[in-house]
Protein backbone atom coordinates (compact mmCIF):
# COMPACT_ATOMS: atom_id res chain seq x y z
CA UNK A 1 0.00 0.00 0.00
CA UNK A 2 1.54 3.45 -0.71
CA UNK A 3 2.26 5.56 2.13
CA UNK A 4 -0.32 8.96 2.48
CA UNK A 5 0.14 11.70 -0.33
CA UNK A 6 1.54 14.63 1.78
CA UNK A 7 2.28 12.55 5.19
CA UNK A 8 5.80 12.53 5.40
CA UNK A 9 6.24 16.21 4.51
CA UNK A 10 3.01 17.02 7.15
CA UNK A 11 4.75 14.16 10.11
CA UNK A 12 8.23 16.15 9.52
CA UNK A 13 6.48 19.72 9.56
CA UNK A 14 4.82 18.89 12.96
CA UNK A 15 8.19 17.33 14.50
CA UNK A 16 10.34 19.98 13.18
CA UNK A 17 8.40 23.14 14.27
CA UNK A 18 8.99 23.40 18.15
CA UNK A 19 7.07 25.77 20.97
CA UNK A 20 10.28 28.04 21.55
CA UNK A 21 10.15 28.83 17.55
CA UNK A 22 6.57 30.06 17.26
CA UNK A 23 4.56 32.05 20.00
CA UNK A 24 1.49 30.60 19.25
CA UNK A 25 2.46 26.90 18.62
CA UNK A 26 -0.29 24.94 19.56
CA UNK A 27 -2.84 26.81 17.11
CA UNK A 28 -0.33 26.99 14.29
CA UNK A 29 0.64 23.30 14.26
CA UNK A 30 -3.00 22.54 14.25
CA UNK A 31 -3.58 24.86 11.73
CA UNK A 32 -0.58 23.56 9.57
CA UNK A 33 -1.56 19.89 9.97
CA UNK A 34 -4.72 20.71 8.80
CA UNK A 35 -3.58 22.50 5.87
CA UNK A 36 -1.32 20.17 4.48
CA UNK A 37 -3.92 17.22 5.22
CA UNK A 38 -6.53 19.58 3.35
CA UNK A 39 -4.23 20.25 0.46
CA UNK A 40 -2.45 17.35 -0.31
CA UNK A 41 -5.28 15.12 -1.90
CA UNK A 42 -6.48 17.80 -3.71
CA UNK A 43 -2.77 19.21 -5.46
CA UNK A 44 -2.64 15.70 -6.34
CA UNK A 45 -6.17 14.81 -8.08
CA UNK A 46 -5.69 18.56 -10.10
CA UNK A 47 -1.85 17.28 -10.94
CA UNK A 48 -3.35 14.01 -11.93
CA UNK A 49 -5.72 15.56 -14.31
CA UNK A 50 -3.40 17.38 -16.31
CA UNK A 51 -1.27 14.31 -17.22
CA UNK A 52 -3.08 12.88 -20.18
CA UNK A 53 -1.59 9.68 -20.25
CA UNK A 54 -1.42 8.82 -16.77
CA UNK A 55 -4.60 10.62 -14.94
CA UNK A 56 -5.96 6.92 -14.43
CA UNK A 57 -2.93 5.87 -12.76
CA UNK A 58 -2.53 9.34 -10.68
CA UNK A 59 -6.11 8.84 -9.72
CA UNK A 60 -5.19 5.37 -8.06
CA UNK A 61 -2.64 6.43 -6.73
CA UNK A 62 -4.70 8.85 -5.14
CA UNK A 63 -7.25 6.44 -4.13
CA UNK A 64 -4.75 3.95 -2.31
CA UNK A 65 -2.99 6.42 -0.55
CA UNK A 66 -6.07 7.96 1.45
CA UNK A 67 -7.22 4.56 1.85
CA UNK A 68 -4.03 3.21 3.67
CA UNK A 69 -5.51 2.78 6.90
CA UNK A 70 -2.58 1.53 8.69
CA UNK A 71 0.13 4.01 7.41
CA UNK A 72 -2.65 6.91 8.77
CA UNK A 73 -2.78 4.65 11.98
CA UNK A 74 1.54 4.88 12.03
CA UNK A 75 1.29 8.83 11.61
CA UNK A 76 -1.17 9.05 14.41
CA UNK A 77 0.91 6.74 16.91
CA UNK A 78 3.91 8.94 15.75
CA UNK A 79 2.65 12.22 16.82
CA UNK A 80 3.03 12.31 20.44
CA UNK A 81 1.59 14.82 22.99
CA UNK A 82 5.04 16.52 23.52
CA UNK A 83 5.55 17.15 19.67
CA UNK A 84 1.52 18.29 19.77
CA UNK A 85 0.45 20.60 22.71
CA UNK A 86 -2.91 19.74 21.64
CA UNK A 87 -2.54 16.49 19.91
CA UNK A 88 -5.53 14.61 21.21
CA UNK A 89 -8.13 17.06 19.14
CA UNK A 90 -5.42 17.18 16.10
CA UNK A 91 -5.15 13.66 15.53
CA UNK A 92 -9.25 12.91 15.81
CA UNK A 93 -9.41 15.43 13.45
CA UNK A 94 -7.05 14.01 11.42
CA UNK A 95 -8.74 10.57 11.43
CA UNK A 96 -12.30 12.02 10.73
CA UNK A 97 -10.43 13.93 7.66
CA UNK A 98 -9.30 10.99 6.05
CA UNK A 99 -12.66 8.75 7.18
CA UNK A 100 -14.81 11.63 5.04
CA UNK A 101 -12.10 11.98 2.05
CA UNK A 102 -11.51 7.92 1.22
CA UNK A 103 -15.29 7.78 0.27
CA UNK A 104 -14.95 11.13 -1.80
CA UNK A 105 -12.14 9.64 -3.36
CA UNK A 106 -14.02 6.26 -3.91
CA UNK A 107 -16.80 8.23 -5.72
CA UNK A 108 -14.42 10.72 -7.99
CA UNK A 109 -12.80 7.28 -9.26
CA UNK A 110 -16.04 5.28 -9.49
CA UNK A 111 -17.12 8.34 -11.48
CA UNK A 112 -14.36 9.39 -13.67
CA UNK A 113 -14.15 5.07 -14.54
CA UNK A 114 -17.75 5.48 -15.84
CA UNK A 115 -17.11 8.72 -17.37
CA UNK A 116 -14.30 6.90 -19.16
CA UNK A 117 -16.20 3.97 -20.97
CA UNK A 118 -20.03 5.58 -21.18
CA UNK A 119 -20.44 7.94 -24.15
CA UNK A 120 -22.56 11.09 -24.31
CA UNK A 121 -26.14 10.78 -25.58
CA UNK A 122 -26.65 11.14 -28.93
CA UNK A 123 -27.20 14.68 -30.02
CA UNK A 124 -29.92 15.84 -32.43
CA UNK A 125 -29.66 14.22 -35.92
CA UNK A 126 -26.69 16.09 -37.62
CA UNK A 127 -27.09 18.11 -40.82
CA UNK A 128 -24.30 18.78 -43.19
CA UNK A 129 -22.97 22.49 -43.25
CA UNK A 130 -23.83 24.69 -46.27
CA UNK A 131 -20.90 25.01 -48.44
CA UNK A 132 -17.96 26.69 -47.95
CA UNK A 133 -17.30 29.63 -50.90
CA UNK A 134 -13.99 30.69 -50.58
CA UNK A 135 -11.80 33.61 -52.43
CA UNK A 136 -9.94 31.00 -54.98
CA UNK A 137 -12.64 28.24 -56.75
CA UNK A 138 -10.92 25.25 -56.04
CA UNK A 139 -11.91 21.62 -56.98
CA UNK A 140 -10.54 18.71 -54.81
CA UNK A 141 -12.20 16.75 -57.07
CA UNK A 142 -10.38 18.20 -60.37
CA UNK A 143 -7.07 18.18 -58.09
CA UNK A 144 -7.27 14.46 -56.70
CA UNK A 145 -8.91 13.12 -59.94
CA UNK A 146 -4.57 14.17 -60.89
CA UNK A 147 -3.28 11.91 -58.45
CA UNK A 148 -2.29 14.31 -55.74
CA UNK A 149 -2.48 13.01 -52.44
CA UNK A 150 -3.81 14.60 -48.91
CA UNK A 151 -0.72 15.49 -47.68
CA UNK A 152 0.72 16.78 -50.73
CA UNK A 153 -1.37 19.82 -49.99
CA UNK A 154 -1.49 19.66 -46.46
CA UNK A 155 1.16 18.55 -44.58
CA UNK A 156 1.34 17.61 -41.11
CA UNK A 157 4.33 19.52 -40.03
CA UNK A 158 6.52 18.68 -36.39
CA UNK A 159 4.30 18.49 -33.54
CA UNK A 160 1.21 17.07 -35.05
CA UNK A 161 -1.26 19.07 -34.09
CA UNK A 162 -2.62 20.65 -37.23
CA UNK A 163 -2.45 19.78 -40.96
CA UNK A 164 -1.22 22.55 -43.08
CA UNK A 165 -2.22 24.55 -46.38
CA UNK A 166 -0.49 24.60 -49.02
CA UNK A 167 1.31 27.46 -49.97
CA UNK A 168 0.70 29.47 -53.27
CA UNK A 169 4.05 29.11 -54.75
CA UNK A 170 2.97 25.56 -54.72
CA UNK A 171 0.08 26.07 -56.82
CA UNK A 172 1.94 28.16 -59.21
CA UNK A 173 4.77 25.55 -59.57
CA UNK A 174 1.50 23.72 -62.01
CA UNK A 175 -0.37 26.59 -62.68
CA UNK A 176 2.43 28.94 -64.19
CA UNK A 177 1.63 26.66 -67.36
CA UNK A 178 -2.42 25.51 -66.51
CA UNK A 179 -4.89 28.01 -66.57
CA UNK A 180 -2.47 30.83 -66.42
CA UNK A 181 -4.87 33.04 -67.78
CA UNK A 182 -7.65 32.58 -65.26
CA UNK A 183 -8.67 35.65 -62.82
CA UNK A 184 -8.92 33.50 -60.07
CA UNK A 185 -5.18 31.64 -60.68
CA UNK A 186 -3.71 35.35 -60.96
CA UNK A 187 -5.42 36.22 -57.06
CA UNK A 188 -2.60 33.20 -55.68
CA UNK A 189 -0.18 36.06 -56.78
CA UNK A 190 -0.90 37.31 -53.11
CA UNK A 191 -1.94 34.92 -49.55
CA UNK A 192 -4.99 33.33 -49.73
CA UNK A 193 -6.99 34.08 -46.86
CA UNK A 194 -8.84 30.69 -46.78
CA UNK A 195 -12.28 30.39 -44.67
CA UNK A 196 -12.22 27.21 -42.50
CA UNK A 197 -14.43 24.40 -42.77
CA UNK A 198 -14.27 22.44 -39.40
CA UNK A 199 -13.48 24.02 -36.06
CA UNK A 200 -13.04 22.78 -33.13
CA UNK A 201 -13.69 23.93 -29.91
CA UNK A 202 -10.86 26.12 -27.98
CA UNK A 203 -11.04 23.68 -24.71
CA UNK A 204 -10.67 20.43 -27.36
CA UNK A 205 -7.44 18.97 -28.10
CA UNK A 206 -7.13 16.75 -31.14
CA UNK A 207 -3.78 15.72 -33.02
CA UNK A 208 -3.73 14.99 -36.48
CA UNK A 209 -0.42 13.23 -36.40
CA UNK A 210 -2.26 10.79 -34.00
CA UNK A 211 -4.95 10.04 -35.44
CA UNK A 212 -3.48 9.87 -39.22
CA UNK A 213 0.13 8.31 -38.32
CA UNK A 214 -0.07 6.89 -35.51
CA UNK A 215 -3.89 5.11 -35.79
CA UNK A 216 -3.74 4.76 -39.16
CA UNK A 217 -6.90 6.44 -39.32
CA UNK A 218 -8.36 7.57 -43.13
CA UNK A 219 -9.24 11.80 -43.53
CA UNK A 220 -12.70 10.75 -44.93
CA UNK A 221 -13.37 9.34 -41.22
CA UNK A 222 -13.69 12.77 -40.07
CA UNK A 223 -13.87 14.43 -43.40
CA UNK A 224 -16.24 13.00 -45.80
CA UNK A 225 -15.61 12.12 -49.35
CA UNK A 226 -13.46 15.08 -49.94
CA UNK A 227 -12.28 13.93 -52.93
CA UNK A 228 -15.62 13.60 -54.59
CA UNK A 229 -16.10 17.45 -54.25
CA UNK A 230 -16.15 20.49 -55.84
CA UNK A 231 -17.17 22.83 -53.37
CA UNK A 232 -16.44 21.75 -49.53
CA UNK A 233 -18.97 21.55 -46.55
CA UNK A 234 -19.14 20.15 -43.12
CA UNK A 235 -20.34 16.40 -43.86
CA UNK A 236 -19.32 14.80 -40.37
CA UNK A 237 -20.15 15.88 -36.99
CA UNK A 238 -17.63 16.96 -34.27
CA UNK A 239 -19.69 16.30 -31.47
CA UNK A 240 -18.46 14.53 -28.50
CA UNK A 241 -20.39 11.48 -28.78
CA UNK A 242 -19.07 10.74 -32.01
CA UNK A 243 -15.71 11.16 -31.07
CA UNK A 244 -16.35 8.92 -27.61
CA UNK A 245 -18.16 6.51 -29.79
CA UNK A 246 -15.11 5.96 -32.40
CA UNK A 247 -12.93 6.29 -29.60
CA UNK A 248 -15.01 2.72 -27.88
CA UNK A 249 -14.90 0.92 -30.86
CA UNK A 250 -11.48 1.34 -31.69
CA UNK A 251 -10.29 0.62 -27.95
CA UNK A 252 -8.73 3.91 -27.54
CA UNK A 253 -8.12 6.32 -24.30
CA UNK A 254 -11.44 7.77 -23.23
CA UNK A 255 -10.94 9.89 -19.95
CA UNK A 256 -11.56 13.60 -19.86
CA UNK A 257 -7.65 14.74 -20.17
CA UNK A 258 -7.11 12.98 -23.50
CA UNK A 259 -9.16 15.77 -25.36
CA UNK A 260 -9.36 18.17 -22.92
CA UNK A 261 -6.75 20.51 -21.56
CA UNK A 262 -6.87 20.53 -17.81
CA UNK A 263 -3.63 22.88 -16.99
Amino acid sequence: MRAVPGAGFAAGLLRNTRKTELPSAPATRVFLARLVARTAPFALLRNSLAQRSSARRKMREFLAGWCAAPALCELLRNTRKTELPSAPATRGFLARLVARTAPFALLVLALEAQVSRTPPKPPADFKPGAPVAQPVPFSHKTHAATGLKCLECHPIPDGGDYAGLPPESKCMACHIAIKNDSPSIRKLAKPVIWKRVYRLQEFVYFSHQVHYRRAGLDCTLCHGLVATRDVLFQEKPLDMFTCMKCHQERKAANHCAVCHDTH
